[in-house]
This record gives structure tokens, sequence and C-alpha cells, in this order.
């Protein structure tokens, strides 16, 4: 986002349907105007921090009399550094702690503090996304249930590195990942090896692919990896 008017105008609609539902508000850094029934934390957690303080705030919310927990943060607040790789890491980590705990986040990026190409690698760790960036690298890799990782838009090689980080990342966190394609439009070859890449470069990794592509199959058979890269299996 550039302006406070356009965080206005992104964030407003998330808190309003929090209030109406009845979820625990929580902004960091600058609330809608106007708007009350939102709680403001002012020690505000600092990057993966933040992860262990949404686990608490979901844990105590339904004591609290709240159904669940949604939080706006502008992202310049919880201190992180305006680092592709390094905020891949962090909103993939985040992506999963809220899916598993039921959280709704809105990760606001100021054009100040975070450029355009960067922001935009840090979306790709979600389903979705608003603003300047929505239509981000070309690929998004969001947590599912349990061991995963759902992937949609188009591989190739001008986004192969960024889907090899958010790889790599996934791998360092489970011995196990399994990657849905059903929603996958289009891979190339650069995509295909940077998944076989991972898997070879991770001891001890196992993957599953799921619903790929026949165009994928046929790639993952004529680079030989079916063969070479016997720790992936391929499941229709």
């Amino acid at each position: 986002m550039e302006s406070d008017d356009e965080y206005q105008r992104l964030a407003r609609p998330l808190l309003d349907e929090g209030a109406r539902f009845g979820d625990k508000l929580i902004v960091f850094g600058l609330a809608p105007a106007e708007f009350t029934g939102y709680v403001v934390r002012h020690d505000v957690p600092l990057g993966t921090e933040v992860l262990t303080w949404l686990r608490t705030e979901a844990e105590t919310a339904g004591g609290q009399g709240y159904r669940g927990v949604r939080v706006v943060a502008d992202m310049q607040q919880l201190g992180l550094q305006p680092d592709a790789s390094g905020l891949l890491a962090f909103e993939l980590a985040l992506d999963r702690t809220v899916t598993e705990l039921g959280v709704t986040m809105l990760c606001a990026y100021r054009s100040g503090s975070f450029d355009r190409d960067t922001v935009a690698v840090a979306m790709s760790a979600h389903p979705c996304g608003y603003g300047l960036n929505s239509e981000d690298v070309g690929f998004r890799m969001w947590s599912g249930d349990d061991d995963c990782w759902n992937v949609s838009g188009a591989l190739d090689l001008v986004n192969a590195g960024t889907f090899r980080t958010a790889l790599t990342k996934a791998a360092h966190d489970s011995t196990r990942l399994r990657l849905t394609f059903v929603e996958l439009r289009f891979v190339d070859l650069a995509g295909v090896q940077a998944l076989a890449d991972v898997t070879e470069n991770t001891p001890g990794l196992s993957m599953t692919v799921t619903t790929p592509s026949n165009s994928f199959r046929r790639c993952w058979r004529m680079l030989g990896y079916d063969e070479t890269c016997p720790r992936v299996e391929i499941v229709s």
C-alpha cells in the first residue's frame, strides 16, 4: 500500500466483518479511522515472536467469549527486514500458524518500507492478496492441513528461484511434504527441477505431489526423475 487511505480501504472491511462475527480484533499500528471495538496491543511481538503470540491469543480467545481472532498488522511495526527470502520464510511460517489456529490475519506492507518486488515474494506464501501486489510473482504456495501445501498459478524460469526458496523453507520444517497441484495452471522445466533439487538436497525428506498436470508428468519422466528421485511420489 502507498497511502493511509488505501490502508483504511483494505483493513476496515476485515475488521467490520470480524466485529459482526464476534471475533477478538487486534491491530498493530494505525487503526482504521472511526472504528471502535478493536484491541490495540502496545507490546508488539517482533519477528517470529508473533507466531508464539498468535498461539496464545487463539487459545485464550474462546475463554474470553470471542468466536476467534482477527489481526491487522502494519508489518513495519514487527521489526521485519526488507529481505525477500527472509520475508518469504516468515510468511510461510505465519500462514502455517494461522491455518492451524483458525486465525484471520491481514499483513499490510507500506511501500515506504518495503519495495513492491519484495512484497510480491512475501505474498506468494498466501492464497490471496490485495492492493498493489495482487498479481504477485506468478504462483502461490500456502498451507493446507497437516503436511500439505497448495500450489497455484504458474511455475516457470522467472519464479522458479522463489519457488525453490519456499520449498526449502517448508522442507526444513518437516520430513514429509505433500504438494497439491490441482490449481497449478502451468509448470516448466525450471519448476520441475526446483522440486527435484530441493528433495535431493534435503536428506530424509519425502515428498508427494498430488493432482499434477500431464505436462508435469511428462517433464518429470523426460528428465529421468522418476528413477533418480525416488523420494518423490507422484499421485493422480
